[in-house]
C-alpha cells in the first residue's frame, strides 16, 4: 500500500529515503493510535459521568416521592412512628414536616 505521507506529495518520499519513510508513517500510525485511544477514553469518561447524573437525578426523584408520602400519610393524620416504618425516613424529619405543616404534637399517636 502506497501512503501519501502529510505533505500530500510523493516527491517527498524520494527526498526522505525508505528507511525515513518508515519511520514517519510509523509516527503517524502511532498518533492515529493515540487519537484513537484519547477519543475512547473520553467516549467511556463521557458515559460514566452521565450515568452518575443519571443515579443522581433518580434518588433525588426518590426522596421527592418518598417526601410527598410522607406528606399524604401526615394529612391522613398517621403517627410519625408509623409513617417512619411506611417511608424509612427519621422521625426527626416527620417532626419537622409536622411542625411545617401546623400539626405538631401528633407524634406517638
Amino acid at each position: 500500500m502506497d501512503r501519501i505521507l502529510p505533505t500530500g506529495d510523493l516527491a517527498f518520499k524520494k527526498v526522505l529515503g525508505r528507511e525515513e519513510e518508515r519511520k514517519v508513517i510509523s509516527a503517524m500510525e502511532r498518533m492515529e493510535a493515540n487519537d484513537e485511544a484519547e477519543r475512547y477514553y473520553i467516549a467511556t469518561e463521557n458515559r460514566a459521568i452521565g450515568r452518575a447524573e443519571g443515579i443522581a437525578e433518580g434518588r433525588a426523584e426518590g426522596e421527592a416521592r418518598v417526601l410527598a408520602v410522607a406528606r399524604n400519610l401526615l394529612s391522613m393524620n398517621l403517627s410519625a412512628e408509623q409513617i417512619t416504618a411506611a417511608t424509612g425516613l427519621a422521625t426527626e424529619e416527620i417532626e419537622k414536616m409536622q411542625t411545617a405543616a401546623g400539626k405538631p404534637g401528633q407524634i406517638g399517636r
